[in-house]
C-alpha cells in the first residue's frame, strides 16, 4: 500500500470510528428513553410492550431505510435486535 492509500485508508476509518461512536450512543440514547418510559409505563400500570406500535414502527424505518439505499433486510434484522429487545443499561 502506498503511502497515499494509506492516508486515504486512514480518514476513511476515522470517519468509520467517528460514525460508530455516534451510533454507540445513539443506542445508548435510547436505551436511557426506553428506561424512563417503561418506569412511567410501571408506575401507571400499562402494558410494556405494544406489538402493534413496534410493528409500525419497523415498517416505517424499513421502507425509510430502502428508500436511502439500505438492504432492507439487513436493516429489519438489526431493528428486531434493537426495538425488539431493551438494550440493558
Amino acid at each position: 500500500m502506498t503511502p497515499r492509500q494509506q492516508a486515504k485508508l486512514a480518514t476513511f476509518r476515522a470517519l468509520l470510528d467517528s460514525t460508530d461512536d455516534a451510533l454507540i450512543q445513539l443506542l445508548s440514547d435510547r436505551a436511557k428513553l426506553v428506561d424512563d418510559v417503561w418506569a412511567w409505563k410501571k408506575a401507571e400500570g400499562l402494558a410494556l410492550t405494544d406489538p402493534t406500535r413496534e410493528l409500525e414502527l419497523k415498517r416505517r424505518l424499513v421502507t425509510r431505510a430502502g428508500s436511502l439505499g439500505l438492504d432492507e433486510a439487513a436493516v429489519s434484522a438489526v431493528l428486531d435486535l434493537v426495538v425488539g429487545k431493551k438494550l440493558s443499561r
